[in-house]
């Protein structure tokens, strides 16, 4: 880096300290965004407003800071514990301070040895009153681990100064592809989803929020009133066929044949996916929008669901639902279909129903033998 920037950095960082809010910080760092370190501590004015800062490295470190085991050591959701765990740690040791900020990182950055999982980092900022935070994929193979370092480093420092509602300078350099996806607490966009200000909203299963995903996974469309382990089933099948797609639960809250969801019913059933998996809402009434907004996606769904997918009823005419058809092609959607026992007991599958072959070709059978759950949330209520 050069020289000149070097200094430019510090600035930012002397201007932070130097800022009319009183604020101290904890950080907890781990796997990336180390360079923030010597850009933080470096500066005259550090030990006021630095009160801790932990690099959790190994696995095994990771795990004792936590005080439990990850499922996934690059995740939002452990950057969010990291960042509560930063807080709390520094209330508990200082007492005498008021307007406290824990900082959690995690990061997966280029390496010398080879690995399939992208490079990208996750961080949280938290405070008393706010809990927000970033993500970001770096185009594979495109920098060097330093260049990377120094790119989530400086997005640490953007993410100090944001949280005490002050402006900075910085000035981050990403390629056309990459992203940096702002997270925040839900409760704010899905007032705006509501009142169809947004078209979807993806809430974390750490239960962060953004309106700003590129995603072309797997998606497992419900109502989930309640969530079962049927699918809970459904979504461990997802992950372990599907590779390294992203799976997800999608919950509209509009239907076709329900009452639309009010907002604390939204939010109620939202929290059953806290701390399991992340969640999509949209406003979506039928798959051709929620493929529109998710093109190239993959659901995964019921026999009932695909009978009514398939039903005429639900078109203005023949030609809608031929329309439609050729819709899914264009937008490269698939569905993956989830037989079960009927009222007889009998198991229904896809072959069990009647489909137009120019349809066949964008469904696939789970069959029987790899997942089958007879059980619905109507049983359960």
């Amino acid at each position: 880096m050069k020289n000149t920037e070097e200094l430019q950095i510090r600035n930012i960082v002397k201007n932070l300290y130097e800022s009319s809010v009183d604020a101290s910080y904890s950080l907890a760092i781990t796997g990336g965004g180390i360079k923030v370190v010597d850009w933080l501590l470096s500066v005259p004015g550090a030990s006021n407003k630095i009160l801790e800062v932990v690099l959790p490295y190994s696995g095994t470190s990771l795990n004792k800071y936590l005080g439990s085991s990850i499922q996934k050591s690059v995740s939002l959701e452990t950057a969010s514990k990291l960042a509560n765990k930063s807080y709390e740690e520094a209330l508990c040791n200082n007492p005498d301070k008021n307007n406290l900020v824990g900082i959690g990182v995690t990061a997966s950055l280029e390496t010398n040895r080879f690995k399939r999982s992208q490079n990208k980092f996750y961080m949280v900022a938290k405070s008393h009153e706010k809990l927000f935070g970033y993500s970001l994929v770096f185009e594979k193979g495109s920098r060097d681990r330093v260049l990377e370092d120094q790119i989530t480093s400086k997005v640490i420092i953007s993410l100090m100064y944001e949280v005490l509602d002050l402006k900075n300078d910085f000035k981050i350099n990403l390629f056309r592809k990459e992203k940096l996806i702002r997270y925040s607490k839900l409760e704010k966009l899905i007032d705006q989803l509501i009142q169809a200000k947004k078209d979807y909203v993806f809430i974390d299963q750490s239960g962060l929020a953004t309106d700003d995903i590129d995603f072309s996974g797997v998606l497992i469309p419900g109502s989930f009133n309640p969530l079962h382990r049927g699918h809970i089933g459904i979504l461990e099948y997802g992950l372990k066929a599907f590779g390294h797609f992203d799976v997800f639960f999608e919950l509209s809250i509009s239907n076709v044949d329900k009452p639309s969801l009010n907002r604390d019913e939204l939010i109620d059933r939202v929290r059953q996916f806290r701390g399991l998996s992340g969640i999509i809402i949209t406003r979506s009434t039928t798959f051709l929008q929620k493929s529109k907004l998710f093109p190239g996606c993959k659901f995964i769904v019921g026999i009932d669901t695909m009978e009514r997918i398939w039903d005429e009823k639900y078109y203005q005419s023949k030609k809608d639902l031929q329309d439609t058809i050729s819709d899914f092609n264009e937008l490269g959607v698939k569905f993956f279909v989830v037989g079960r026992s009927n009222e007889s007991g009998d198991f229904k599958s896809l072959s069990n129903i009647e489909i137009d072959e120019r349809f066949e070709k964008l469904v696939s059978e789970i069959p029987e033998k790899d997942f089958r759950v007879d059980i619905s949330s109507k049983d359960l209520r």
